[in-house]
């Protein structure tokens, strides 16, 4: 039999029904962890939208451009896993956001808050591939590789800017020339 022939009779066969499930390609707890992504990813999204809006109010006007699209970011990063459980036929759930804080005491501490935040998202999404890995599921495993490989980055930025603040210091002049600066980022 020829490939002609070969995909002739395939396109002609009935296919059982159970063999067309998609849904049945991801475990519960793969499809739990990727509502969670959703969720947090959202939630990162929101906290550097706070972020933003502390920094553009007290005068810090390129930080806060750079913590907006910071958040506009994690909506992008939470569409990856919205548009893989859509893939499936799973719809993806709109889970309500913990409180975000959004007073902050200064540029400094938004640094530093942002790198441990990045560090927690990271490990979430090295745990993501992990699991996926572990349970054969190649699909998912490529999803959280792909969310991993953006961590590289989000951890770069996140010490670039640690790094420049500790060269600037933290005084008002400082940061005011560090607002400066971060125009270059933008």
């Amino acid at each position: 039999m020829d490939y002609k022939d070969l995909v002739a009779k395939l396109t002609t066969e009935e296919v059982p029904s159970e063999s067309v499930c998609t849904t049945c390609l991801l475990s519960d707890n793969i499809i739990n962890l990727l509502q969670f992504r959703i969720n947090y990813e959202e939630y990162s999204s929101r906290k550097y939208l706070a972020m933003s809006l502390w920094l553009t109010n007290i005068g810090y006007f390129n930080s806060g451009k750079l913590y907006k699209r910071y958040s506009e970011e994690e909506l992008v990063h939470a569409g990856y896993a919205r548009d893989f459980l859509l893939s499936f036929n799973i719809q993806p759930e709109t889970r309500t956001i913990d409180g975000v804080s959004t007073s902050f005491s200064s540029l400094g501490e938004i640094i530093r808050m942002t790198l441990t935040h990045e560090i927690e998202v990271t490990k979430q999404c090295q745990e993501l591939a992990k699991v996926a890995m572990q349970e054969g599921d190649m699909l998912t495993f490529s999803l959280g590789q792909k969310y991993c490989s953006e961590q590289v980055e989000e951890l770069s930025k996140a010490n670039d800017l640690l790094n420049l603040l500790n060269v600037y210091g933290e005084d008002k002049l400082a940061l005011a020339l560090l607002d400066h600066q971060i125009e270059s980022l933008l």
